[in-house]
């Protein structure tokens, strides 16, 4: 599984794009299949290829879908340095988590 750590949040949704044309080739496919002089197999054959495709596709449109979602129900303030500050010293602190570097100052000095 790729790390998606640092995917941007506010990416668009690309995949429901990718879904949407992959269903749309599928049904043209099918609903043609018998109105040609062909042999309809090969346009099945494109139409589960299709399906198979979207199937694939389907769970980074839905990830993409609910990160959306989650940032617009979120409350959205102005964040000042000074606000920054004070919401990163009433935060409580792990032990050995990257930002904590308080501890390690004092028994440098």
């Amino acid at each position: 599984m790729p790390d998606r750590d640092y995917e941007n949040p506010w990416r668009p949704n690309h995949e429901s794009l990718a879904v949407a044309l992959w269903l749309g080739l599928g049904a043209i496919a099918w609903s043609t299949a018998d109105r040609w002089a062909l042999d309809p197999r090969p346009f099945r054959a494109f139409t589960l290829v299709a399906l198979l495709i979207t199937l694939t596709w389907l769970p980074g449109m839905v990830r993409v879908w609910q990160r959306h979602a989650r940032l617009r129900a979120g409350r959205r303030r102005f964040s000042t340095p000074r606000r920054c500050a004070a919401d990163s010293s009433a935060a409580p602190m792990r032990s050995g988590s990257a930002g904590d570097f308080r501890g390690s100052a004092s028994r440098h000095s």
